[in-house]
């Protein structure tokens, strides 16, 4: 099977959730390839990924950036499961653009507050789709079950104990934004029925050079849509 079959028309196919789940689609149809022809693609792929980053400023790297984001929230919550073959796709194709990022020491910030039926997404699994891209996801429900873990309590006992350490969790969650912000990483942050006052600290940093700050307040579905702030780097800004 040869290369063509994974170059695109345009460079957001890679994640795109229009037509498809396009990352759990092609990810399974990689990770079903034998290992020496998953490396070939994965490597062809990711070096296809860094010459187009060469090409576009850094607006555009950062808006690309905040698209892949955007599409991997999507496409998690619509995901019929999440599994290896999904962390190797998101580590060869994101993860190559958010290596960029930082090479250029550009940053997201995508800010969501949102609501779940369960808490199963935010506490246990959107920590593991956006580490693989090279980004920070911070939430306190996440950052209370690590609490809760420490002290013993099982993932069936969680729930019940939310408002005991949700208060517990918001200092660490203030101090995890505060690196990202010293440290300018990309980062995702979600609060879950959360309120304008919790984003305050994030939103101090629109204006830091380099940034672009996303604000997602509707669920997450295709063809929904973020506002987004950026601030370009001095040089850039003083052209």
């Amino acid at each position: 099977m040869g290369f063509e079959l994974w170059t695109f028309k345009k460079i957001t196919d890679y994640w795109d959730n229009t037509k498809e789940n396009s990352i759990y689609h092609f990810s399974q149809i990689i990770g079903n390839y034998s290992e020496q022809q998953k490396e070939a693609t994965y490597r062809e792929i990711s070096q296809l990924l860094r010459d187009y980053t060469k090409l576009i400023d850094d607006f555009q790297l950062a808006r690309l950036a905040f698209y892949i984001l955007d599409e991997i929230y999507i496409s998690v919550n619509h995901m019929p499961e999440y599994n290896e073959k999904v962390v190797e796709y998101l580590q060869k194709t994101a993860g190559t653009i958010f290596e960029q990022m930082e090479e250029r020491n550009i940053a997201v910030h995508y800010l969501c507050n949102n609501k779940f039926h369960s808490y199963h997404l935010p506490m246990f699994v959107f920590k593991h789709c956006f580490m693989p891209a090279r980004v920070r996801y911070i939430c306190a429900h996440e950052v209370a079950k690590t609490l809760m873990r420490k002290d013993g309590l099982q993932n069936h006992e969680m729930e019940a104990h939310l408002e005991e350490y949700l208060p517990k969790a918001r200092p660490l969650v203030e101090e995890m934004i505060e690196i990202c912000h010293n440290e300018n990483v990309s980062y995702v942050y979600l609060e879950i029925g959360g309120v304008e006052q919790d984003f305050m600290r994030s939103m101090s940093f629109v204006h830091a050079p380099g940034t672009m700050t996303v604000v997602r307040s509707l669920a997450p579905e295709v063809g929904s849509k973020c506002q987004l702030w950026w601030a370009p780097m001095e040089a850039e800004a003083n052209k």
